[in-house]
């Protein structure tokens, strides 16, 4: 049987196909960079006139007694309204691995406000970089993150 020889244009169709996906592959590298430049405002959430609630002391408070270890900080609600949501603890050990997300309320905290929140530490006696912020009842961003080497 005689093999079947490329038609004439079929080598430049296949050349014009190996450029496209080069090309493909630029506009994805070029779409990867753009996307992960992005700033994402804080408050995505269109319906929220909010201001971020704002840390007030940093850095916290720490209390260590033989049955547990606590970090409290205080917020102020700089909303023109009262603000309800959760406030988020995220706990790095020495080598940056999370070792505990805790979670407290924020209840009914009026406009212009301060309240304190405090987490209870569950790990081990260690120094932690502890990450916190809030989001709203729908999950929206209502604070800048925060961080703090802690002891607990």
């Amino acid at each position: 049987m005689p093999s079947q020889k490329p038609h004439k244009g079929e080598k430049g169709v296949k050349e014009k196909m190996k450029m496209s996906k080069v090309e493909a592959m630029a506009t994805l590298m070029a779409l990867a960079v753009a996307v992960s430049t992005m700033t994402i405002p804080v408050f995505a959430d269109s319906s929220s006139a909010a201001t971020p609630l704002a840390f007030v002391n940093v850095p916290w408070i720490q209390v260590t007694n033989s049955s547990a270890s606590y970090v409290s900080l205080v917020y102020q609600n700089q909303s023109p309204g009262v603000m309800n949501g959760t406030m988020y603890a995220v706990f790095h050990n020495s080598i940056g691995q999370t070792v505990e997300i805790a979670s407290e309320p924020i209840n009914s905290v009026a406009a212009g406000q301060n309240a304190t929140v405090t987490f209870v530490v569950t790990g081990p006696f260690d120094v932690y970089l502890v990450d916190v912020f809030a989001v709203n009842a729908g999950g929206w961003a209502i604070s800048a993150t925060t961080n703090s080497t802690v002891v607990a």
